[in-house]
C-alpha cells in the first residue's frame, strides 16, 4: 500500500463513508479498479494518485499532525529507497 496511507494513524481504510470517524479511501487502482485492463484505466484516466478523504470528529489538530507526518514519511521513504540504490 502507498507509504502516506501505511503511516496514517488516527485515520482508517474506508469500508464505508457513513461512519463518525475519519477515514480514507486508497486509489482506485489498488482496489476498487484493481481488476482493470491497465490499458482501459489508462484511457478512462484512472490513475494511482488520487486519496479521497473524509474528514469528521477527531480534533483538527490530531488530523493535522496525522497527516502531516504521513505527508513526511514520503521523503523518508525516498530517501530509504535511494539509498538502497
Amino acid at each position: 500500500m502507498n507509504p502516506i496511507l501505511c503511516s496514517v494513524k488516527v485515520c482508517a481504510l474506508a469500508e464505508s463513508f457513513g461512519g463518525v470517524e475519519s477515514s480514507f479511501d486508497p486509489p482506485p487502482l489498488s482496489m476498487t479498479h484493481a481488476s482493470m485492463d491497465p490499458t482501459l484505466s489508462k484511457e478512462a484516466g484512472i490513475t494511482e494518485n488520487p486519496i479521497r478523504l473524509s474528514m469528521r470528529l477527531e480534533d483538527i489538530q490530531d488530523l493535522l499532525d496525522d497527516w502531516g507526518g504521513a505527508l513526511n514519511s514520503i521523503s523518508t521513504h525516498r530517501d530509504q529507497n535511494s539509498n538502497q540504490n
